[in-house]
């Protein structure tokens, strides 16, 4: 189990580049990308230049929940990132994340696991997606191309 939620972010980036998340290719990765209404844990760019987007909690999945939602005015995809006992409670209550088209993720012996893949979403900000897709494009201090 983390004690903190930066463990679980850091190892979650480490592990991005042979999830099924990279299996068409990524752009990019950044952290802690602030906008208006939030500041959105993980945001990665597929080489289609859609955005996916992660909400990292250890213990509160329905927050993770609702952030990730919101995540959606910018993303194609939203996912939360919990610990996997918070992951087996969270998806018992599948409806609430389809009705989100959110999705959730943890970390099993050192790779991803989507316990519920995420609906693709048509962004709602064109701008804030740019914006996104920018800093993943050139920028954010926590870049990484791969």
């Amino acid at each position: 189990m983390y004690i903190r939620e930066a463990a679980l972010v850091n190892d979650f980036i480490a592990c991005l580049p042979r999830s099924p998340f990279a299996k068409n290719g990524l752009w990019g990765i950044s952290t802690e990308f602030n906008y208006n209404r939030g500041r959105t844990d993980i945001i990665l760019m597929t080489l289609n230049n859609e955005i996916i987007a992660f909400e990292a909690k250890l213990e509160k999945w329905r927050e993770a929940l609702h952030q990730a939602y919101r995540n959606s005015c910018f993303a194609h995809y939203s996912y939360i990132v919990v610990p996997e006992t918070v992951a087996e409670k969270a998806i018992q209550y599948e409806i609430e994340f389809a009705q989100r088209s959110v999705g959730v993720c943890y970390l099993s012996n050192g790779k991803i696991v989507i316990a519920r893949h995420a609906d693709r979403s048509t962004p709602l900000q064109d701008w804030l997606l740019k914006r996104a897709q920018n800093t993943l494009m050139g920028g954010g201090i926590y870049e990484q191309v791969f």
